[in-house]
């Protein structure tokens, strides 16, 4: 009888481990395929980003409709520009089309777009990253037919790394004007220097090859290099109008600075491009290096940003001259926000752009 029900404790203890072994089995297979579905998309990491925040957002209300009848309002009064290389103006507040729920959802992404610009936005920030192109498009197509002129419309984009190589970049912008549904973006950004990879921690901790070496480019340098060469063709073919980098440092502007490309409409003589980008490069180090000294960069401030009439009326407000609004941190990183130089024709965006909500 004893051995009997030893035994019997035996089966059953099986069969839950048989279960536990089954059920262990299907998860890891469900979890693989989803891995690889991942993987398998152009973005991954925009895959992650877009599931999550579309969970976020389950029960969370959308943003509200459009009335039909809205009409365009005017620009807001002391609106902000800055001059870009090629010429262009380029509002310096704007939408941004990233980083929480309705950014997710194509209804509120036309939405929200249609209401900015009916309501006197012009500058609309989204990128391939963020997997909202053709809602973002849309928005804008709509806002054009109800009386905003399109010139009036500064978009801004962004090259995820994934696509980085000369041939990949060819093919990812035509693309990227067909999602948005426009003829020309006015400013295309390298989204930054390098891609978010399981190998990029590994080589930061222990060194080896780089997450391009599956890449045409194979290595990071030649990647950013090619990249911008090719973003350079679609500017010379008025498909871009204005480039620039986002999130790089100081070492990898040099690396594209030396390519010794021009930049919008901007036309310069090969021979002369280096010499003549040497001394706004070194002001950009300068800049970055310096930004904890505030009288280094009180010299080196632009005078037409920092004149501006809310900065003078805050300077008055609490005792103290224009450019000692804010404490010293935040002079550093608002200095850096305006500073735009040109790096032989680089454009060299040190700020971040505003996240409108």
């Amino acid at each position: 009888q004893t051995c009997s029900a030893q035994l019997g404790t035996q089966v059953a203890a099986m069969g839950v481990f048989g279960a536990c072994t089954r059920c262990c089995f299907v998860v890891s297979l469900v979890v693989a395929l989803l891995v690889g579905w991942i993987a398998s998309q152009e973005h991954p990491v925009a895959v992650i980003f877009q599931t999550l925040f579309r969970i976020q957002g389950l029960g969370k209300p959308q943003t509200d409709e459009v009335p039909a009848d809205l009409k365009p309002a005017p620009r807001p009064e002391g609106e902000l520009f800055l001059s870009l290389p090629g010429g262009d103006q380029m509002p310096a507040n704007g939408l941004g089309m990233c980083c929480r729920p309705t950014a997710y959802d194509d209804v509120s992404v036309y939405r929200t777009v249609l209401w900015y610009l009916l309501q006197g936005g012009r500058h609309v920030d989204t990128a391939a990253l963020y997997l909202n192109h053709a809602a973002v498009g849309r928005g804008i197509r709509d806002a054009v037919a109800r009386g905003v002129p399109r010139g009036e419309i500064f978009l801004t984009t962004k090259v995820w790394p994934d696509s980085f190589g000369y041939n990949s970049t060819l093919e990812k912008v035509p693309r990227m004007l067909d999602e948005l549904g426009v003829d020309y973006i006015d400013l295309v950004l390298m989204h930054a220097p390098r891609k978010l990879h399981p190998r990029l921690l590994w080589n930061m901790k222990f060194g080896g090859e780089d997450e391009f070496t599956t890449h045409e480019c194979k290595n990071q340098l030649r990647c950013r290099e090619d990249t911008w060469r090719a973003l350079s063709a679609f500017r010379d073919q008025g498909k871009i109008r204005n480039l620039g980098v986002s999130n790089f440092n100081i070492e990898h502007m040099k690396e594209i600075q030396a390519l010794g490309h021009g930049h919008g409409g901007v036309e310069r003589h090969r021979e002369g491009s280096r010499q003549e980008a040497g001394s706004d490069l070194a002001a950009l180090v300068a800049a970055e290096e310096h930004q904890h000294h505030p009288r280094d960069r009180q010299a080196d401030a632009h005078e037409g940003e920092l004149g501006h009439v809310r900065l003078r009326a805050l300077g008055r407000r609490y005792g103290t001259d224009r450019n000692h609004v804010g404490p010293p941190d935040f002079q550093g990183l608002f200095l850096l926000r305006l500073l735009m130089l040109q790096c032989s024709g680089l454009l060299s965006l040190l700020f971040e752009q505003q996240q409108g909500l």
